[in-house]
């Protein structure tokens, strides 16, 4: 099945690759929350959040190569509450994507100081034979476990992506790319972002941010950082965490690499 599908999609985008060299997207965002979260402590912070939500947008500028998403600046809303937006959506206000150089950036923002953080490109989408119209555009759904920058196999964290292999670039909104085929609607346990405007072939230059600027961090950095100005029981605590993510991880990746072998076998 999954042969047949991606010789679809080959099909489909070798049919419009020619066509499209850039393109400007914009997105909304809806916010979720589970059913069974005790949903009085945080109402007040779920309010503020549904209020900002119907005037937040953001952009996904793209060429063939790379992308940059951003949110777009609000009339009469400062930049920090637009981040506190963004941060209780789990929703990146800025990252940059290279596919060639395998580059992938964001801005981050750590007590309270700004840096670029560098993670790494990593993916492993299940392409289905499901579909379903967005603005015009027929899309595949594609799932994966892959989340907030962590392999994660809770059912609940799954991350589902429709793509339309009629603009063939592998990009999408908040960082997700990888799919043959541009993201038009993105879902993860928190948030969904749907497109609403779609320009390609744009003839004036497009804004990308490379993230070049500022100080550049990786997730072990990070990691140092928190453990080093926390007080000790926390520290401690964040200790573990990191240590259980990462057994989480390599146990998840193990899946992976073992499902894929066994997918190859089978060709």
């Amino acid at each position: 099945m999954k042969i047949k599908i991606a010789l679809l999609i080959s099909l489909i985008t070798f049919t419009g690759f020619a066509q499209i060299k850039n393109g400007s997207i914009r997105y909304a965002a809806k916010t979720m929350f589970d059913d069974n979260a005790n949903i009085e402590a945080i109402q007040n912070e779920i309010d503020e959040t549904k209020k900002d939500e119907s005037r937040m947008s953001f952009t996904l500028n793209f060429n063939l190569n790379e992308s940059s998403f951003f949110v777009n600046p609000i009339l009469g809303r400062t930049a920090e509450s637009i981040e506190e937006y963004c941060t209780s959506a789990m929703i990146k206000t800025n990252c940059y994507v290279s596919i060639p150089d395998k580059v992938f950036r964001r801005v981050g923002n750590l007590n309270g100081a700004e840096y670029i953080i560098n993670e790494e490109q990593k993916a492993d989408w299940e392409l289905t034979n499901e579909t379903k119209t967005i603005n015009g555009y027929i899309c595949y759904k594609a799932t994966s476990i892959y989340h907030n920058q962590s392999w994660n196999d809770n059912p609940k964290l799954k991350v589902t992506a429709w793509y339309t292999p009629k603009i063939p670039v592998s990009f999408g909104p908040n960082g997700y790319h990888g799919l043959p085929g541009l993201i038009l609607e993105i879902q993860t346990y928190t948030t969904t972002l749907y497109v609403t405007k779609i320009d390609l072939n744009v003839d004036k230059k497009l804004e990308i941010n490379r993230l070049t600027g500022g100080v550049v961090l990786t997730r072990n950095d990070i990691r140092k950082k928190i453990l080093a100005t926390s007080i000790p029981q926390i520290a401690t605590f964040m200790e573990t965490e990191f240590k259980k993510e990462d057994e989480r991880n390599e146990r998840v990746e193990k899946q992976i690499l073992e499902r894929k072998s066994k997918q190859q076998e089978q060709k």
